[in-house]
């Protein structure tokens, strides 16, 4: 079996885009910005393929904080639902 060799151009072409591969390791892949009333400075992340920066250990904590709200909100609800229902 015969192997096609590439010309020049290609081989120069895929150095370049191998080489923009690699480089996008040590920039950010996505950030995002969240501006809150309550956060003056706004809370900021930003993502890379190795690591996350910024305030990660907060929003963490911010999500958990609402999703134990929404738990005691539905238990609320269903607790009054019941009451009035009786």
């Amino acid at each position: 079996m015969s192997q096609a060799k590439w010309s020049h151009s290609s081989q120069v072409l895929f150095g370049i885009a191998a080489a923009g591969l690699i480089g996008t390791i040590f920039l950010p892949w996505w950030g995002k910005l969240f501006i809150e009333l309550q956060y003056s400075e706004g809370l900021d992340v930003v993502v890379y393929p190795y690591r996350m920066e910024d305030k990660i250990d907060f929003l963490n904590s911010l999500n958990h904080e609402s999703i134990l709200l929404g738990v005691v909100f539905a238990i609320l609800v269903i607790v009054t639902w019941k009451e009035r229902k009786a």
